[in-house]
């Protein structure tokens, strides 16, 4: 399906990745793509481009997150593509509560279509934190998915909802 600037599958993705670890482009003609299919290509795209993304773009405090704060900051930028610098720029600074105010912020971005996911990170990053939905009814009411993955010693438990996957905790063993 054709959105925006590519054609996607899956988890609104541009590429696929088989078994093997082969990734291809999206195309128009591109069929076939089973869910686990889509769930290898979300999960190395995570591990490969998202998380090392936000991580560049927080800096050294990086380290210092929780599994959760990473985990929500990792979505944004899943998201967005980037981590936004708004966002960034306070989690720069260290401060959870701080941080997890900059994303409820981002409710209102895009017609505020993700206003239930922002809230959800900022619920991950400080939880119990005051924060103020941007607007009534912004709950996602689409079916969810809960799945569980390992990849190289990290296990990401994903909720995905029929067109976005929504990092809900990044737990290391």
């Amino acid at each position: 399906k054709w959105d925006r600037n590519a054609y996607r599958v899956g988890f609104g993705s541009d590429t696929t990745t088989d078994a093997q670890g082969n990734i291809r482009h999206v195309t128009k003609d591109t069929a076939g793509v089973t869910r686990e299919a889509a769930m290898a290509d979300l999960m190395r795209r995570i591990t490969t481009e998202f998380m090392p993304r936000a991580a560049a773009a927080v800096g050294k405090r990086w380290e210092g997150f929780t599994d959760q704060t990473k985990a929500a900051l990792t979505s944004l930028t899943y998201n967005y593509g980037s981590l936004p610098e708004r966002v960034a720029r306070v989690a720069r600074a260290g401060d959870q509560a701080a941080i997890a105010q900059a994303v409820a912020k981002l409710q209102t971005d895009n017609a505020g279509i993700n206003a239930a996911r922002r809230l959800q990170e900022a619920r991950l990053i400080a939880p119990g934190a005051q924060l103020a939905a941007a607007r009534a009814g912004s709950n996602d009411n689409r079916s969810t998915t809960t799945v569980t993955t390992q990849i190289d010693q990290v296990t990401i438990n994903t909720q995905a909802t029929d067109s976005f996957p929504v990092v809900g905790t990044l737990e290391r063993f």
